[in-house]
């Protein structure tokens, strides 16, 4: 209602009803505001809950796999099947044990086999996390970060991604089209949820082109990153632009999570082949003059190092002029060096040397770089010694210049324009020599390099595109017999088409031509895991609304305001409780099951979930051992958690392990407060073991009654807080 209204009205009974309309619009306003608030929460909850492992499984070697179980992989046609597909079978029909001692390196798929076969594999393998070298996460990037919070905390020293350019070009695997605000949130969120996984010398390297390079900085800056360089990269091959002007170069931004990172010791591929830093060698001058080094006399004692046998080193002070110009100046100015034509440094004396070494001292004066190291030489009687990671000297050529000469075990040369790291045209033929179709792959010379830079034990990459990535890390540990791991993480289709078969192959052969191995003495023994999330979409379609009968019958009861009051504010979040997750199904932990989107289109199944994954990264448990027996009804993990305590995690079926049953096989374990081995014990289901044993001295205690606790946590509410649990949203 406008003034106008007021003015203009006939009666006082027009104004009043106007009043009451707008009373009427305003009250149904807050009530759709506040419904409108319920929904985006409770859509906020539902993103930001963590995702249930759908499932996992392993690729591994098989030379890591115990011998006893080689006659169900040579039994499985599934296996020879897919070893066929990749190329590393040529037969056409399953073959022998012999056949499996001849490759060790194909690598056995556990998802081609029975769950009792996964679970004799578990049980052999002993410190489960260092033996798995790479981690494949088919999801969200966000909700696989979000999951990952707790296990990597603190732990990724280098990143590498590959987003979408925000070119709309088309082609690309991923949408490229976005709105420029749409592409930074996209950005923030994932960057936002790697913050805590990046340890406090972490770097990571965002690839990117003019059209979003501006964009990432300001992310990278308000989320309290330092953005180190703008690397250039040449890319030298795009055949398909069609600009005016040919644009040539990308970028990697680096950026850091402090303002120190530790970076490898790397040197450019470009760098001159004559370079002393091939040789781990830095040697330069130090005669350096300018406002910022000003001039003093340092006296180069007899024995000082020089680089000929023997010889003479005249005097060459400047003429009086020179000095009187000077004044009172403290550096020597670039102009009055040339008008006199002064060299350094100057010698105020002649001086001869003989066997490599000054015979008398010698009275140099100039600006110089590294002074204080110099003196510390001549006061080290003119002997190298250690300076930061290398060893430190000084000598004299002929004709007088002292040069500085560092040592070190390695040397580091990183320079800001990237040349010669191969193309994006050469690596999609490289995949199409390996039977594999990618669009737009980064070359593996590139990141490789990259990686160097990084110098970490783990890599991620949560947009892993075609598997550069993880194929770059395979390849340096070839090359060196490292031990370093990797993290990928991408939701595409072309996750089993593309990711996992690249690296099947590569492990297995490092050289592919026309689908074929051509260097299978290049295979090394691998193990990598795979794990299914559950995504949005999937917490979707296991979303319902239900109202149990105690419920409704209070509800009934309830005055209308109160009733309005539940529907605005509270109905999503309390009557979905139950299908977000169920703890009630946890008594058969091994039979729980969600509706899982099994295509794009929207078509769901129901399949059983991996509660046991789920949670072992709920907690952050580092998993040392899985003995996995659910035909017996049990399932037990141990590890070590975050915190450094030793941990059990142990899962029943309670309608096979009732009471009697867990407390037998508690007393197996030595689960009890007397002689338990863990610092922590998780169980799953309503049991009666004791948490408290009183001893007296005659029992055991020491010097008296001695009390004893066993740490037991109920896997279930540990479970639901820490899925719903939110940081730094």
């Amino acid at each position: 209602m406008h003034l106008d209204d007021v003015q203009n009205a006939g009666a006082f009974a027009d104004i009043e009803k106007n009043l009451r309309m707008i009373q009427c619009l305003r009250s149904i306003a807050l009530e759709l505001i506040t419904f409108l608030a319920q929904l985006e929460d409770f859509q906020k909850k539902l993103w930001l809950k963590k995702k249930f492992v759908v499932s996992s499984h392993y690729c591994i070697t098989l030379d890591r796999v115990p011998e006893a179980l080689w006659p169900e992989v040579v039994a499985n046609p599934q296996q020879w099947a897919r070893w066929k597909q990749l190329g590393v079978w040529d037969g056409d029909a399953p073959g022998t044990v012999e056949d499996l001692k001849a490759a060790p390196y194909r690598m056995v798929d556990t998802s081609l086999f029975s769950v009792d076969f996964k679970s004799s594999l578990m049980q052999q393998m002993e410190d489960m996390d260092s033996a798995i070298s790479g981690l494949l996460i088919h999801g969200d990037n966000f909700q696989a970060l979000n999951l990952l919070r707790e296990r990597y905390r603190g732990e990724i020293k280098c990143t590498y991604i590959d987003p979408p350019y925000n070119t709309g070009r088309d082609g690309f695997m991923y949408k490229d089209g976005y709105q420029r605000s749409s592409w930074g949130c996209l950005i923030r969120e994932g960057l936002a949820a790697l913050h805590p996984l990046v340890t406090d010398d972490g770097m990571v390297f965002v690839s990117n082109d003019d059209n979003e390079n501006e964009n990432l900085k300001k992310n990278f800056s308000d989320l309290s990153y330092h953005v180190k360089a703008n690397l250039v990269w040449n890319t030298d091959g795009h055949t398909d632009n069609q600009f005016d002007i040919k644009i040539n170069h990308e970028y990697v931004t680096l950026s850091q999570k402090s303002k120190y990172a530790a970076y490898g010791d790397v040197i450019d591929p470009n760098t001159r082949a004559e370079s002393n830093l091939w040789k781990n060698v830095a040697e330069n001058s130090i005669t350096k003059n300018g406002p910022a080094n000003p001039y003093s006399e340092v006296i180069l004692p007899k024995g000082f190092p020089v680089t000929s046998e023997y010889g003479v080193i005249n005097a060459n002070v400047p003429e009086s002029q020179f000095f009187e110009e000077l004044g009172e100046q403290k550096y020597f100015p670039r102009d009055l060096i040339r008008k006199y034509g002064v060299s350094f440094p100057i010698k105020r004396n002649h001086s001869t040397y003989s066997d490599f070494k000054l015979d008398n001292d010698l009275t140099v004066c100039a600006g110089w770089a590294n002074l204080k190291k110099l003196q510390r030489f001549i006061q080290n009687g003119c002997q190298p010694f250690p300076d930061e990671g290398g060893v430190m000297e000084f000598y004299l050529t002929e004709n007088g210049t002292v040069y500085y000469k560092k040592t070190k075990a390695s040397a580091r040369n990183i320079i800001s324009v990237l040349r010669n790291f191969s193309t994006t045209e050469k690596m999609k033929y490289a995949l199409e020599d390996m039977g594999l179709e990618f669009s737009y792959p980064k070359p593996k010379d590139l990141i490789s390099y990259l990686l160097k830079i990084g110098a970490s034990p783990i890599y991620l990459d949560y947009f892993a595109g075609s598997g550069t990535t993880a194929h770059a890390v395979i390849d340096l540990n070839r090359e060196d017999n490292g031990k370093r791991n990797y993290i990928l993480i991408e939701q595409g289709q072309h996750f089993d088409t593309v990711i996992k078969p690249r690296l099947q192959k590569v492990v297995f052969s490092a050289e592919w031509t026309s689908e074929k191995p051509t260097a299978p003495v290049t295979g090394i023994s691998h193990c990598f895991k795979v794990l299914k999330l559950e995504s949005y979409e999937d917490t979707l379609n296991n979303l319902q609304l239900r109202r149990t009968a105690a419920q409704s019958e209070m509800f009934g009861t309830l005055p209308q305001q109160a009733k309005d009051d539940y529907l605005l504010n509270y109905l999503l979040d309390v009557e979905s409780r139950g299908s977000l997750l169920s703890v009630e199904d946890f008594k058969k932990p091994f039979d729980y099951q969600l509706n899982i989107a099994v295509d794009s289109a929207g078509a769901y199944e129901t399949r059983k979930v991996d509660l046991v994954e789920t949670f072992n990264y709920l907690i952050g448990l580092r998993v040392k051992h899985i003995d996995a027996q659910p035909q017996r009804g049990f399932v037990t993990v141990t590890g070590t958690l975050p915190s450094g305590e030793s941990c059990l995690v142990l899962w029943r079926d309670c309608d096979v392990l009732d009471y009697e049953g867990v407390t037998k096989l508690c007393d197996r374990l030595a689960i009890n407060p007397s002689d338990n081995e863990f610092d922590v014990v998780y169980i799953n289901g309503d049991h009666n073991i004791p948490t408290v044993l009183t001893q007296t001295a005659e029992e055991g205690g020491e010097s008296g009654p001695v009390t004893r606790v066993l740490k037991l946590r109920q896997i279930e509410p540990e479970f639901l807080q820490r899925m719903f649990s939110v940081e730094d949203v």
